[in-house]
């Protein structure tokens, strides 16, 4: 019972320091950035709704970058938000450089596109 306490312990530290080093690795490329975003066009692919608990809600709008049409990208949003996404076919992602190179999405916006078929 002692060597596998032994074993469970050197093998989840290691892994614990090493998720905590890199999510604040993440945080400080993002916090210490102060490159100019760079905006691009995406496309939508679905608005989701995951219920936590049945009482917590999560929000969240999963796109496509132009650059990478097979990886899907999730950013959080608000409740307040996601109603202007709903029906959006293309969003406006505002993309920053980082500290480190790490590139990461500052924020969305929905655009919406008019139909140029349309006679008024």
């Amino acid at each position: 019972l002692r060597w596998c306490l032994r074993i469970m312990l050197f093998m989840t530290v290691p892994l614990i320091c090493s998720t905590t080093i890199y999510s604040w690795a993440i945080s400080i490329n993002a916090l210490l950035d102060n490159s100019m975003p760079q905006t691009g066009i995406a496309k939508v692919d679905k608005i989701v709704t995951k219920t936590h608990g049945i009482v917590f809600r999560q929000y969240s709008v999963e796109f496509y970058l132009p650059d990478s049409e097979n990886k899907i990208h999730s950013y959080l949003v608000s409740p307040a938000v996601i109603k202007d996404f709903t029906g959006c076919k293309m969003v406006e992602i505002d993309i920053c450089r980082g500290r480190f190179g790490w590139s990461w999405v500052k924020d969305i916006y929905p655009v919406s596109i008019l139909d140029s078929n349309k006679k008024e």
